[in-house]
């Protein structure tokens, strides 16, 4: 099953017989015209109408839509957040190698070595030319910079989300949409990357079952940082077992 990096839920409920409800309900509100229902409760018979009973059973589910929710904006939240960390580091690294290998190749102490050896004074100039122009090119500072900033937004928005255990639907509704804006703001998506975030999310939760997990190939974990693997579908470990 394809996911998605905004709306996707972990567990996929399958959809209620809305007809089959909608006549059970009828029924007993019918019923319910006629007489009310008696049963006991903590010792004592309580006359409880059947629309009462309806009132309830839709209440608890509602909550449990409610919590659902909540943990799906959670584990979508927590799971960009962990993939832009990923990016950010990796891009880090990057620029800071390059930086060094521009720094220590450029010393006239670097220069006299390798034109002792066999290299020349030219081969030298032509690493170096190579080196700053990849640095320029693919601008691998002012994109981490992007991926500490998106990175910084997910995890304020998570903190809002760990500090509200029973949100309302008007609150779900507002961290969805910047859950959305924020997404709106990212650069295109590494998906080997991304899966990876989906299982480290899926740890760092605990709510959902480890069946849930992708599996990401060798070859995917190899390239992942350089590779879209545009086209390609993750399968899930519950789905392959």
């Amino acid at each position: 099953m394809p996911y998605t990096r905004v709306a996707e839920s972990v567990h996929n409920t399958l959809p209620a017989d809305h007809d089959q409800q909608n006549k059970l309900e009828g029924h007993e509100i019918y019923e319910s015209s006629r007489n009310k229902i008696n049963w006991k409760f903590g010792g004592s018979k309580t006359a409880i109408t059947v629309h009462e009973r309806l009132r309830c059973r839709r209440g608890q589910k509602r909550e449990v839509n409610m919590s659902e929710k909540r943990d799906n904006i959670r584990f979508n939240t927590l799971r960009n957040a962990l993939y832009h960390s990923a990016r950010n580091k990796t891009l880090l690294a990057y620029t800071r190698f390059s930086n060094f290998l521009i720094v220590a190749l450029g010393t006239s102490a670097a220069a006299n070595i390798f034109t002792s050896s066999y290299l020349t004074t030219q081969y030298i100039a032509a690493v170096l030319a190579f080196i700053g122009t990849a640095n320029l090119v693919f601008d691998f500072g002012n994109r981490a910079n992007t991926h500490q900033m998106l990175q910084r937004d997910y995890y304020k928005l998570l903190s809002r989300i760990e500090e509200t255990i029973e949100p309302d639907e008007e609150m779900l509704a507002s961290w969805q949409s910047e859950l959305v804006k924020i997404t709106a703001m990212e650069p295109p998506t590494l998906r080997a990357v991304d899966a990876k975030a989906y299982n480290d999310a899926i740890d760092g939760l605990g709510v959902f079952e480890p069946q849930e997990r992708l599996h990401i190939p060798f070859w995917h974990r190899i390239a992942g940082q350089v590779n879209y693997f545009e086209g390609y579908e993750y399968k899930k470990i519950s789905g392959i077992s």
